[in-house]
Order: structure tokens, then sequence, then C-alpha cells
């Protein structure tokens, strides 16, 4: 039987690619052996940009027959993505399965766990199969203004800055990593993981095509073999051939560390705006992509989840965070309070800020 953690996947990086059938079981041995993973030696990460494409309404657009104001194009959002090597992206889903296990069982008896939402397997109905989604959530939500209406109530919708980028790593280490696994100090090979994730030492995609694309990997058929692949170089004209290619990888880790390490960039001192960094604050957050990422997303934030729960449970609102995205469903008496809560607390307690442009109050 496969563990859910291990999961095989078939995008290029540097390495040949890994697969079910050849390499499970010495995977599974050396992913699990805490020794191992202490003096395990991480490939940089692939970096590349994705970018969201935007269909907002204008307030001056012109009205359908549905009322709804006509969308128009908007800016693309680009959103800079870090994916790891094969091995080490089996590595990190291992550690990622094991802190969110501590997580869940650190919450198992906390009230305010039922608020943050993303990224977690949580029942439907508890003792049974099936797991809630995006629209349950919603649903969550929905609920509680319709079982509200008779009171006057305002909904504050609200952003983080720069989630991912900005996270504290004294914040992440030396508080919220040990507290979910309830230790004093990391272990070795946590630490290891620890600090592969901070160092964000990454290559750029485009880069490493073009350092290679004389050589890529590519996976072929064998003549009158048609269960049968052998992998062999091959030059590839454009980076968006790759899929079409059928290219593996970009190197083998050895031409990779004989070649081209000085394609590695390392993240320098935070260079964000955050209104408390402006440019002299040590480095900050991890990269976005990984599978660890998500998980300790969620660690961070439990300061901040409980405080929050607990004033809106006090004063009969409702709160929900989704990742960076949190809503609080209150009386519209409370609006100012909880705006100010929600701004200083996630100053004081998480070292973040609320993005102003994105935080919305309405009744």
């Amino acid at each position: 039987m496969i563990p859910d953690w291990l999961k095989f996947k078939k995008y290029p990086h540097i390495g040949k690619p890994l697969t079910k059938k050849k390499d499970k079981g010495w995977v599974i041995k050396y992913v699990t052996n805490p020794d191992k993973i202490a003096n395990h030696k991480f490939t940089p990460l692939l970096h590349k940009k994705i970018y969201q494409r935007k269909y907002r309404p204008s307030k001056d657009a012109p009205k359908n027959k549905f009322k709804k104001r006509q969308r128009s194009v908007q800016k693309p959002k680009e959103r800079p993505i870090f994916y790891a090597s094969h091995l080490d992206s089996i590595i990190y889903s291992f550690y990622s399965h094991n802190l969110t296990e501590a997580y869940e069982n650190y919450l198992e008896n906390e009230v305010y766990g039922i608020s943050a939402v993303a990224y977690r397997k949580i029942p439907i109905v508890k003792g049974k199969k099936g797991n809630k989604s995006n629209i349950e959530f919603a649903y969550e939500t929905f609920k509680f203004i319709e079982e509200n209406k008779h009171r006057n109530l305002s909904i504050i919708v609200a952003d983080v800055t720069s989630f991912f980028d900005n996270l504290d790593h004294r914040i992440l280490l030396h508080k919220q990593w040990k507290r979910v696994l309830k230790l004093n100090s990391l272990p070795e090979d946590h630490y290891n993981v620890y600090k592969s994730l901070i160092s964000k030492g990454y290559v750029n995609e485009l880069e490493l095509f073009k350092k290679f694309q004389n050589r890529l990997i590519v996976e072929r058929g064998v003549d009158n073999d048609d269960k049968t692949t052998k992998l062999r170089h091959k030059k590839v004209k454009h980076i968006w051939n790759l899929k079409r290619e059928r290219v593996v990888a970009y190197c083998s880790k050895k031409d990779f560390f004989k070649e081209a390490t000085n394609l590695i960039r390392v993240e320098k001192n935070c260079s964000h705006q955050h209104k408390r960094c402006r440019k002299n604050c040590d480095m900050k957050g991890i990269p976005q992509g990984t599978p660890m990422s998500a998980t300790l997303a969620n660690i961070y934030m439990l300061d901040f989840d409980r405080l929050i729960f607990e004033d809106t449970q006090q004063k009969s609102a409702y709160y929900q965070r989704y990742s960076d995205d949190l809503i609080i469903v209150c009386d519209q008496k409370d609006e100012d309070y909880f705006n100010n809560l929600i701004r200083l607390s996630i100053e004081n307690l998480t070292k973040l800020d609320i993005q102003p442009e994105k935080t919305n109050m309405g009744a």
C-alpha cells in the first residue's frame, strides 16, 4: 500500500525522475530515516512565474440585462512559484504529512480550530467519510448570515500582504513549529528541512533550460516494445515544447553541480515593501509551491486564529480564515472594533500586514 504522502511527479527538474515501479522501496526507506534527512543535501528549487488573468467590473461599466456590470480584463496577477526536485518534493510531502497530523492533534480539543479551513481535511460529518470543500465552507458563512438576518450585520473581508513572502522565521521555527510537535527544540532532520526552506536557494527555470537545451533528458519508446521506455538526450528549441517533447529532466544532478552552480540564486535580505521592513530587516518568508508551504502557513497563524475566534465568540460574531484571506461577520456597531482588531493582531502576533486596498466592509 502506498502512503498518501508518497507522490511521484513527472515535471522536469534537476535530476532524473523517480518512478513508483523502480524507486518506491528505497525512497520510502530514505525519506522516513531521520538520520538520512538530517544530512540530506537539498537541490535548489526551480522558479517560475505564473500569471492569473482577472476579470473585474469597472464602476462606470454599463449593466447587462441581469443588472450586473460588464467585466473587463484587468492587470494579471503575478505569482512566483517554486517547486522542488522529485526526491526533495517527497521529503517535503512526508514532513508536511507529519506536521499536519501534529497540527490536527494540537487543535483536536481547541474550539478555535474550526476557523482555519484552508489545506485541511475536515470531515462533513465527524466519524464518516467525506471532507468539506470550499462549497461547504462558504455555506457555513451564508448559514450564519441567514440565521442572524434579524440583526444589523456587517461583513469584513481582508487579505494579508504578501503572506508567504513575509513569514517571520523566528515565529515559524522558535514558536509554532516546535509548539505543534510539543518539543523544546527541533530534531536535526526537521531543522535541516526548515533550513532548506528559509534559504530559498533557487534556479530560474528559463536560465536552466537555456543552459541544457541542447541535451535535455527526454523519454522515448523502445522499438518493438510498447511497455518499455528509455531516456536519452535531445535538443529542444523552445521551452514551451517541453511537454510535447516528453522532457523529464533538464539535466542530471551530477551535471548540474558540475556545470551550473553559478545559476543558483539566493534571496537576499527582505526586499518587500513591508512597512516594518523598509529593506532593513532580515530575510523573511518561505517559498510558495512546495508541499510544506500550506501546512506551515496554518501553523504560523495559530495565535492569530485563537485571538480572533475568541473575540468573535464573545460578541456573537463569525470568523473564518482561508490561508491569507479572512472574513468576519459581526454586528454593525462592532465593525470598527473588529477592523482594528485584525489589523493590530496581524501586526503584533504574526509581524504581517493587512492589505488596506483589499479590506472591504459592508452591511
